[in-house]
């Protein structure tokens, strides 16, 4: 399954709107992985589904062993995992 980050909360950055939602599968607790594919290819992290809607869900970014400095997501990021 694959969507993209819509919204980026205001008040907390690692809390996102993702365009993809229980109707294509996404449930509360799943994971999806975080890229960017542009300007440059690169891995941003995992994000954990805490509430889906058939149209949309929210998600927060995890924090990631061995990464520092902050991830900034942005809409357009693009989100993807596997139906388990």
């Amino acid at each position: 399954m694959k969507g993209v980050i819509e919204e980026v909360d205001k008040a907390d950055k690692k809390l996102v709107k993702i365009s993809i939602g229980s109707d294509a599968g996404v449930r509360k607790d799943h994971t999806l992985e975080v890229f960017r594919t542009s300007p440059k290819a690169e891995y941003l992290g995992r994000i954990l589904i805490v509430d889906a809607d058939f149209r949309f869900a929210i998600g927060r970014l995890m924090p990631q062993p061995g990464v520092t400095g902050a991830v900034t997501l942005m809409p357009g990021d693009e989100v993807a995992g596997k139906l388990r």
